[in-house]
Protein backbone atom coordinates (compact mmCIF):
# COMPACT_ATOMS: atom_id res chain seq x y z
CA UNK A 1 0.00 0.00 0.00
CA UNK A 2 2.93 2.25 0.66
CA UNK A 3 4.19 1.92 -2.92
CA UNK A 4 0.75 2.74 -4.40
CA UNK A 5 0.38 5.83 -2.23
CA UNK A 6 3.87 6.99 -3.19
CA UNK A 7 3.15 6.61 -6.91
CA UNK A 8 -0.12 8.62 -6.58
CA UNK A 9 1.60 11.57 -4.99
CA UNK A 10 0.69 14.76 -6.94
CA UNK A 11 -2.00 13.15 -9.15
CA UNK A 12 -4.77 15.10 -7.45
CA UNK A 13 -2.91 18.34 -8.11
CA UNK A 14 -2.48 17.55 -11.83
CA UNK A 15 -6.15 16.55 -12.24
CA UNK A 16 -7.35 19.67 -10.42
CA UNK A 17 -5.13 21.93 -12.57
CA UNK A 18 -6.52 20.34 -15.75
CA UNK A 19 -10.09 20.83 -14.48
CA UNK A 20 -9.31 24.46 -13.59
CA UNK A 21 -7.87 25.04 -17.08
CA UNK A 22 -10.99 23.55 -18.73
CA UNK A 23 -13.31 25.70 -16.58
CA UNK A 24 -11.27 28.81 -17.40
CA UNK A 25 -11.51 28.09 -21.16
CA UNK A 26 -15.24 27.52 -20.80
CA UNK A 27 -15.60 30.85 -18.96
CA UNK A 28 -13.67 32.74 -21.67
CA UNK A 29 -15.82 31.15 -24.39
CA UNK A 30 -19.01 32.19 -22.56
CA UNK A 31 -17.67 35.72 -22.06
CA UNK A 32 -16.75 36.09 -25.75
CA UNK A 33 -20.19 34.85 -26.78
CA UNK A 34 -21.96 37.35 -24.52
CA UNK A 35 -19.78 40.24 -25.75
CA UNK A 36 -20.57 39.28 -29.34
CA UNK A 37 -24.31 39.19 -28.54
CA UNK A 38 -24.11 42.67 -26.97
CA UNK A 39 -22.37 44.04 -30.08
CA UNK A 40 -24.96 42.43 -32.35
CA UNK A 41 -27.86 43.89 -30.38
CA UNK A 42 -26.21 47.34 -30.39
CA UNK A 43 -25.84 47.12 -34.17
CA UNK A 44 -29.52 46.18 -34.50
CA UNK A 45 -30.50 49.21 -32.40
CA UNK A 46 -28.37 51.51 -34.61
CA UNK A 47 -29.91 50.09 -37.77
CA UNK A 48 -33.43 50.49 -36.39
CA UNK A 49 -32.73 54.09 -35.38
CA UNK A 50 -31.32 54.83 -38.84
CA UNK A 51 -34.39 53.33 -40.51
CA UNK A 52 -36.74 55.39 -38.32
CA UNK A 53 -34.75 58.54 -39.09
CA UNK A 54 -34.81 57.79 -42.82
CA UNK A 55 -38.58 57.37 -42.67
CA UNK A 56 -38.92 60.72 -40.87
CA UNK A 57 -36.70 62.40 -43.47
CA UNK A 58 -38.88 60.82 -46.18
CA UNK A 59 -41.94 62.46 -44.63
CA UNK A 60 -40.13 65.82 -44.65
CA UNK A 61 -39.31 65.31 -48.33
CA UNK A 62 -42.93 64.48 -49.14
CA UNK A 63 -44.09 67.56 -47.26
CA UNK A 64 -41.61 69.73 -49.15
CA UNK A 65 -42.82 68.15 -52.40
CA UNK A 66 -46.36 69.26 -51.57
CA UNK A 67 -45.08 72.80 -50.94
CA UNK A 68 -43.02 72.69 -54.15
CA UNK A 69 -46.01 71.70 -56.27
CA UNK A 70 -48.32 74.19 -54.54
CA UNK A 71 -45.97 77.17 -54.87
CA UNK A 72 -43.80 76.26 -57.90
CA UNK A 73 -40.76 77.40 -55.96
CA UNK A 74 -37.84 78.78 -57.96
CA UNK A 75 -35.23 77.02 -55.79
CA UNK A 76 -36.65 73.59 -56.67
CA UNK A 77 -33.63 72.71 -58.80
CA UNK A 78 -31.47 72.38 -55.69
CA UNK A 79 -33.03 69.04 -54.76
CA UNK A 80 -35.48 68.26 -57.53
CA UNK A 81 -34.50 66.22 -60.57
CA UNK A 82 -36.84 66.11 -63.58
CA UNK A 83 -36.56 62.73 -65.32
CA UNK A 84 -39.52 63.50 -67.55
CA UNK A 85 -37.86 66.48 -69.27
CA UNK A 86 -34.48 64.73 -69.41
CA UNK A 87 -36.00 61.56 -70.91
CA UNK A 88 -34.21 59.27 -68.46
CA UNK A 89 -35.61 56.45 -66.39
CA UNK A 90 -35.31 57.01 -62.61
CA UNK A 91 -34.41 53.36 -62.19
CA UNK A 92 -31.25 53.94 -64.25
CA UNK A 93 -29.87 56.41 -61.72
CA UNK A 94 -27.33 55.30 -59.16
CA UNK A 95 -28.99 56.49 -55.96
CA UNK A 96 -26.25 55.10 -53.73
CA UNK A 97 -23.91 57.76 -55.07
CA UNK A 98 -25.76 60.99 -54.37
CA UNK A 99 -22.88 63.18 -55.52
CA UNK A 100 -24.65 63.68 -58.86
CA UNK A 101 -27.60 65.23 -57.05
CA UNK A 102 -27.77 68.14 -54.64
CA UNK A 103 -29.83 66.37 -51.98
CA UNK A 104 -31.58 68.50 -49.38
CA UNK A 105 -30.27 67.83 -45.86
CA UNK A 106 -32.59 67.63 -42.85
CA UNK A 107 -31.25 68.76 -39.48
CA UNK A 108 -31.17 66.26 -36.66
CA UNK A 109 -32.67 66.51 -33.19
CA UNK A 110 -29.32 67.66 -31.77
CA UNK A 111 -28.31 71.11 -33.01
CA UNK A 112 -25.66 70.98 -35.69
CA UNK A 113 -26.26 67.36 -36.68
CA UNK A 114 -27.69 66.07 -39.94
CA UNK A 115 -30.40 63.44 -39.57
CA UNK A 116 -30.40 62.57 -43.24
CA UNK A 117 -31.03 63.82 -46.73
CA UNK A 118 -33.74 63.43 -49.32
CA UNK A 119 -34.08 63.74 -53.06
CA UNK A 120 -37.26 64.42 -55.06
CA UNK A 121 -37.41 63.17 -58.65
CA UNK A 122 -40.21 63.90 -61.10
CA UNK A 123 -41.10 60.79 -63.09
CA UNK A 124 -43.82 62.36 -65.24
CA UNK A 125 -47.56 62.25 -65.83
CA UNK A 126 -49.30 58.90 -65.52
CA UNK A 127 -52.77 57.77 -66.58
CA UNK A 128 -55.15 56.76 -63.83
CA UNK A 129 -56.23 53.16 -64.44
CA UNK A 130 -59.98 52.81 -64.89
CA UNK A 131 -60.57 56.51 -65.40
CA UNK A 132 -63.82 57.10 -67.31
CA UNK A 133 -64.72 59.85 -69.71
CA UNK A 134 -67.36 61.13 -67.28
CA UNK A 135 -64.70 61.61 -64.62
CA UNK A 136 -62.34 63.15 -67.15
CA UNK A 137 -64.67 66.10 -67.46
CA UNK A 138 -63.87 67.00 -63.84
CA UNK A 139 -61.22 69.48 -62.81
CA UNK A 140 -58.48 66.91 -62.26
CA UNK A 141 -58.69 64.91 -65.49
CA UNK A 142 -57.40 61.35 -65.80
CA UNK A 143 -53.72 61.99 -65.08
CA UNK A 144 -51.61 62.24 -61.97
CA UNK A 145 -48.01 63.39 -61.74
CA UNK A 146 -45.66 60.79 -60.25
CA UNK A 147 -42.64 61.66 -58.12
CA UNK A 148 -40.03 59.42 -56.56
CA UNK A 149 -39.00 60.63 -53.10
CA UNK A 150 -35.82 59.00 -51.77
CA UNK A 151 -34.47 59.51 -48.28
CA UNK A 152 -31.43 58.17 -46.51
CA UNK A 153 -30.00 58.32 -43.04
CA UNK A 154 -26.63 57.38 -41.70
CA UNK A 155 -26.80 57.90 -37.94
CA UNK A 156 -23.23 57.12 -37.02
CA UNK A 157 -21.46 57.53 -40.36
CA UNK A 158 -20.72 53.84 -40.78
CA UNK A 159 -21.83 51.86 -43.79
CA UNK A 160 -23.53 49.33 -41.52
CA UNK A 161 -26.21 51.77 -40.39
CA UNK A 162 -26.91 53.42 -43.76
CA UNK A 163 -30.62 53.10 -44.51
CA UNK A 164 -32.52 54.31 -47.57
CA UNK A 165 -36.28 54.41 -48.12
CA UNK A 166 -38.29 55.50 -51.14
CA UNK A 167 -41.88 56.33 -51.92
CA UNK A 168 -43.78 57.01 -55.10
CA UNK A 169 -45.80 60.14 -54.45
CA UNK A 170 -48.49 61.39 -56.79
CA UNK A 171 -49.93 64.88 -57.10
CA UNK A 172 -52.72 66.27 -59.22
CA UNK A 173 -50.53 69.03 -60.67
CA UNK A 174 -47.02 68.79 -62.03
CA UNK A 175 -43.97 70.92 -61.35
Amino acid sequence: MNKVAASMRGAVLVVSLIMLLLLTLLGFAAMNTSVLEVLMSFNTVRQTQSLATAENVLRVGESDLEDLVATSSANAASYYYNHYDEGTDPLETELRDWSGFAAEEVEGAVAGTVAGSYLVEYIGPRDIPGCTAAWEEGATGCKVHAHLVSARSNEDGSRASLRMVQSVYTTLTGP
